[in-house]
């Protein structure tokens, strides 16, 4: 409910709010240019410190402050202020220059003192943009390209303490601070031309097109020392179409488990799990004027931790839901049908760490626990992400990243995924945040999208070639039995009578399909007994057939024999045995077991029997 009017081109805008999601505060600034936001930090007494750029007139609350910049968003200056839990500003502070001025992370000490880190540049192509100033503390730029790195110290009522700086012929960047226990800090970023030097420190020539370097320093300011990476490229020496580290396992989780894969590239990591049910768990969908159901789910959890935020852990977003149906979709191609493998199949995809693309390391380690669990898919899937760098100005200008990392997807242009086997694609997601991408870019997209993705199989298939030939001992044993349509009310019985009763007798869950295909889900033996017992209730039995059966009723012309639960046939006492029988009873008596052999079956079904035909010699005269 809280509307406000910018000023000048943006403005920087503070928003608290409430446990229930509501906007309690709003504290904005007010300048004739434009104010953007970096860093906010908030100290154990709830004050905040807010720093970022800005241009042209800065207006904070009471404080206003005069850029020596001019209002066109390319020169910035640096402020950094403290505002009360009331919203009220406190103080502010900045760095004044005519050149671009960058600040990053800012870091209080137990004292109060606020430490920044940042970096500035120059005004022309030509260098020499003049001095930055911080208070009474100035610095001359002396870049002959880009950027140089600062460190500053304020005290806590916000003026400056001191400045150290890095100095270099290149360009050079920090965004990362960190302040130790011991009070001492440290500094991460980048670099570029020759022999940076952090006082009397000297990193060697950059050999690439960008170095890292991590330094450490004195809270009073010196430069303790300083490291730097040395690769022949874009550090950390990873060319724009290359993978990162990959790593497969399947399996070795838990016994309990029916299946698991894990999947890292570089620092995106991935934990699937299987778990493998009847036909009676598949997923009913409900629409609103339609019902289906699903027997393959692939479903996505993205844990705040995994991004290294803290959150509440609930129900999944849409993002997460997204994420798991690209997935779902990627997989589904390889699938095998419900006759050959009739499980419903359920695979969770948890995201453990995350720099880049998880939805498409979701693919990859739902394929290996998929494998790892014995489910004959037909060939293993895996995905990349391709993004792309273009220029504003000139469309055939562009870069091509393979499998980008979050910083990457956040200031590209575009988040091209690509899911697929070693025969082709089978499911793509494209993210752009320009007005088009041409034909050709998307062309060379996939091609590279197929590299990495060939890449990513080879390490699958290396860690494990094919699904398992059985499934887990833990997931239930599913058989199949086939019954003709008309046998199938038999089957069930009046009211599901006799149905339910196999399932109570054999602990199994039973589902027939309109076509007399019988699907017996059980365990410990059970659904080998249940199908037993559907078989014996639907044989057909032909002349012929031989069987054993136990004699249920005796009459004086001959004994009635049930050779199945369903089923019973009439032994004439001509049929008894191959000499002459003067009275059934001298013979056969009820509940005795008998080899019979089927002689005739009427229109009616009925069958007659023979036990001398099945065993002439099972009964013998008596002396």
């Amino acid at each position: 409910s809280v509307k406000y009017d910018v000023n000048g081109s943006s403005d920087a805008v503070i928003t608290k709010w409430n446990s229930d999601g509501n906007l309690v505060q709003l504290v904005k600034t007010n300048g004739s240019g434009g104010e953007g936001p970096t860093t906010i930090i908030v100290d154990s007494n709830r004050n905040m410190y807010f720093s970022g750029t800005y241009t042209g007139q800065g207006v904070f609350g009471n404080f206003v402050l005069d850029s020596n910049t001019d209002i066109d968003n390319t020169k910035t200056d640096i402020f950094i202020a403290k505002i009360d839990s009331n919203g009220n500003w406190l103080w502010i502070n900045h760095a004044n220059s005519k050149v671009m001025d960058y600040g990053g992370d800012i870091v209080l000490d137990p004292a109060g003192n606020i430490y920044m880190v940042g970096y500035f540049g120059q005004a022309t192509a030509g260098g020499g943009g003049g001095p930055i100033c911080f208070g009474s503390i100035c610095l001359d730029s002396n870049t002959t390209m880009q950027g140089e790195v600062f460190v500053a110290k304020l005290r806590p009522d916000g003026n400056w303490l001191w400045v150290q700086r890095a100095r270099g012929t290149g360009f050079e960047s920090a965004t990362s601070l960190q302040l130790a226990p011991d009070g001492n800090l440290y500094i991460t970023g980048g670099f570029d031309g020759n022999n940076t030097m952090f006082g009397s420190i000297i990193l060697p020539n950059s050999k690439g097109s960008t170095d890292f370097f991590i330094a450490k320093i004195s809270p009073d300011g010196n430069w303790l020392w300083a490291k730097a990476t040395g690769g022949t490229g874009a550090e950390s020496s990873r060319k724009v179409d290359e993978v990162r580290k990959l790593y497969a396992k399947a399996g070795g989780i838990s016994e309990v488990l029916h299946g698991s894969g894990i999947f890292y590239r570089g620092e995106t990591h991935v934990l699937s799990v299987l778990a493998l049910g009847g036909p009676e768990d598949m997923l009913i969908v409900q629409g609103m004027e339609s019902e289906s159901k699903k027997r393959f789910m692939h479903h996505y959890n993205f844990p705040p931790y995994s991004g290294g935020e803290t959150g509440r852990v609930g129900g999944i977003n849409r993002r997460e839901m997204g994420h798991g149906f690209l997935a779902e979709k990627a997989l589904t191609p390889v699938i095998p049908n419900k006759i050959n493998f009739p499980y419903t199949i359920r695979v969770v995809s948890e995201s453990t760490a995350s720099n880049g693309s998880t939805s498409q390391a979701s693919i990859c380690a739902a394929t290996i626990a998929l494998m790892d669990g014995g489910v004959p898919i037909t060939t293993p899937v895996a995905g990349i992400s391709v993004g792309l760098m273009a220029s504003e100005t000139d469309p055939n200008n562009y870069v091509l990243l393979t499998d980008i990392q979050g910083p990457e997807d956040h200031y590209g242009d575009m988040d091209f995924k690509v899911a697929g086997t070693k025969n082709g694609i089978t499911a793509i997601q494209l993210d752009v945040k320009v007005d088009g991408v041409q034909i050709g870019v998307l062309k060379e997209a996939l091609t590279h999208a197929k590299v990495a993705r060939l890449q990513i199989l080879e390490t699958i298939t290396n860690e494990i070639k094919e699904p398992r030939l059985g499934i887990s001992p833990r997931a239930p044993m599913i058989l199949t039995v086939k019954i003709k349509k008309d046998q199938i009310g038999m089957v069930i019985g009046p009211g599901g009578k006799n149905i339910n009763a196999i399932r109570e007798e054999t602990g199994t869950e039973i589902t027939i399909e309109e076509d007399g295909t019988v699907f017996v889900t059980g365990r410990n033996g059970g659904a080998e007994k249940a199908v037993k017992i559907i078989e014996e209730m639907t044989h057909e039995y032909k002349v012929g057939d031989t069987a054993e059966g136990v004699v249920v009723k005796i009459m004086e012309f001959g004994a009635f024999v049930k050779i199945s639960s369903e089923t019973e046939g009439l032994v004439h006492i001509s049929e008894i045995a191959p000499f002459r029988v003067e009275k059934v009873s001298d013979i056969i008596k009820e509940g005795d077991k008998v080899p019979v052999k089927i002689i005739k079956v009427d229109e009616k079904g009925r069958i007659n029997l023979s036990i001398k035909e099945a065993n002439k010699d099972f009964y013998k005269p008596k002396a």
